[in-house]
């Protein structure tokens, strides 16, 4: 059908609630933007038992030790007065455009909380993403950004009832992933 060349799938009500939370984080930061960071902190919000959090639970990192150190880090202060309506960053509209590219390539008219985790997984040059490497760095275990990417998407294979994919190549420098929907 020709108009589903077209569609752009929309937010799912759990990713749409997280976005909201991010805008309360960040105003209460007193951000003037919504970054990848402070949706990601949001991502707290969710029942124990939602399998996002049961994948960011059993990170291989001291969990603690990441979610202190994003927070610490995200509390930056701007100084710069905040907006009624706070804009997303482009970083953030990067892994969002992802996460939606992902859901439109597996057909699916919404983009979920599952996409936007592995948007971010992918994605390096975020807060999060750099808070992620430096846990790997200080305990010893990982030399450089992407064996700490091999081991966050390892933790997501480790809950296949979320996201299921096949890597199709992998080099040093670049892993290549397909994505099926469960």
């Amino acid at each position: 059908m020709i108009f589903d060349r077209f569609f752009s799938p929309k937010y799912s009500t759990e990713l749409s609630t997280v976005l909201v939370c991010a805008e309360a984080l960040a105003r209460s930061y007193e951000h003037d933007y919504i970054g990848v960071e402070h949706v990601f902190l949001s991502l707290r919000q969710l029942p124990v038992d939602h399998p996002v959090s049961k994948v960011l639970a059993n990170l291989p990192v001291d969990v603690g030790a990441f979610w202190q150190d994003l927070e610490k880090e995200a509390r930056v202060v701007t100084g710069r007065k905040v907006p009624k309506v706070l804009p997303y960053t482009p970083r953030l509209n990067y892994v969002l455009d992802a996460a939606r590219r992902r859901s439109k390539s597996r057909k699916l008219r919404e983009v979920s909380l599952y996409f936007f985790v592995a948007s971010v997984a992918l994605e390096h040059t975020s807060l999060v993403a750099q808070v992620f490497y430096r846990q790997f760095h200080r305990s010893g275990k990982v030399p450089s950004f992407e064996s700490a990417a091999a081991h966050f998407w390892a933790t997501l294979i480790a809950f296949p009832d979320i996201l299921k994919f096949s890597a199709t190549g992998e080099t040093n420098k670049n892993i290549a992933v397909n994505f099926r929907s469960k």
